[in-house]
């Protein structure tokens, strides 16, 4: 490719569109001004809020030659977290590169606070520098579920807290931004952060729905992020005939003063009320399981006291109820 003899490789838990952000700066390093116009055929953003099919689909034939497409679209995109609830039609557009939109949203983009905002850890930029020779945007810095580094457990970066700088679109910032704010030079800080219980169970099963070995098309945990919750709702709170919604507002109510006493609110915007927010609604969850974010159902998995994504996974067990 013009003046680049080979296409640098994407690294262990790297983003797709990092290894691409890298690319782009190498070859204008390199006074190469035409890669992004030859992969992608024209500009497109590199956000984690929306993925832009003019830019995320030659991506993945571009780096086909390093890894399959199912590899990449696990291992190297978020949808190794959110393939659990989509539909399996959309699975199949995605892995067959037959989508049509030209951009679609993942549940929650516009609601989860760091939806719209790359994050990073200054631990695991020192090591990929280290390793590396360079520091490199993480996959699982950007699940939603992720409150802090789970390597190194300090808190991810989203922003500078004395200007509000963020990092929307990784053609701003190839890489991680560093030791200090780009915009004022504050020096950022990032300290430890000790995980409750409930911050902890909700963290690991981020993980493990990323992490999980299953194949795109059949994901491991499908019924559990799909159909666990009507399951165990219904045996819990016996949910038949004129008291469902009654009893379904009463049990949201429950669960929302659940999350602000944890801390969960600051999951989402601060313009949203979660007690009126639908995207918690445990009737819309049932209802429209795969229209609500993913971590709506951990959240709520959490709070019926269910002891592992496994568990929900078969058949819904539940141990220790927190609404028992």
């Amino acid at each position: 490719m013009e003046q680049l003899s080979t296409i640098p490789n994407i690294l262990p838990d790297e983003h797709i569109f990092s290894a691409y952000a890298r690319l782009l700066l190498l070859g204008s390093a390199l006074g190469s001004k035409n890669i992004e116009r030859m992969v992608v055929g024209k500009q497109s953003s590199l956000t984690c809020t929306a993925f832009h099919q003019s830019a995320f689909h030659p991506l993945l034939e571009f780096y086909s030659a390093q890894k399959s497409r199912e590899e990449l679209l696990i291992k190297h995109t978020s949808f190794g977290f959110y393939r659990h609830g989509m539909k399996h039609q959309f699975r199949c557009q995605l892995l067959n590169e037959t989508l049509t939109k030209t951009e679609f949203y993942l549940p929650g983009a516009k609601s989860l606070r760091y939806a719209r905002k790359w994050r990073w850890c200054q631990d695991c930029v020192a090591n990929d520098i280290r390793h590396f020779g360079h520091s490199y945007w993480h996959v699982t810095h950007q699940l939603p579920s992720s409150i802090c580094c789970h390597i190194h457990e300090t808190n991810l970066i989203s922003q500078c807290q004395q200007c509000g700088y963020s990092v929307n679109d990784l053609r701003d910032a190839p890489v991680p931004v560093g030791a200090s704010c780009l915009r004022c030079d504050t020096e950022f800080t990032s300290g430890k952060r000790t995980l409750s219980a409930d911050e902890r169970w909700l963290q690991d099963s981020g993980l493990e729905l990323h992490n999980d070995e299953s194949s795109f098309l059949s994901p491991d945990y499908e019924y559990a992020m799909t159909n666990s919750l009507a399951l165990i709702t219904s045996r819990e709170w016996r949910l038949t005939g004129d008291n469902y919604i009654f009893v379904c507002d009463e049990k949201l109510r429950d669960f929302c003063r659940w999350l602000i006493e944890k801390g969960f609110d600051q999951l989402f915007e601060d313009d949203i009320d979660i007690r009126k927010y639908k995207g918690l609604d445990i009737v819309n969850v049932i209802d429209k399981p795969r229209n609500v974010p993913a971590v709506t159902h951990l959240l709520w998995l959490r709070f019926l006291g269910v002891n592992s994504i496994r568990d929900a996974q078969r058949n819904g067990l539940v141990r220790n109820a927190v609404t028992a």
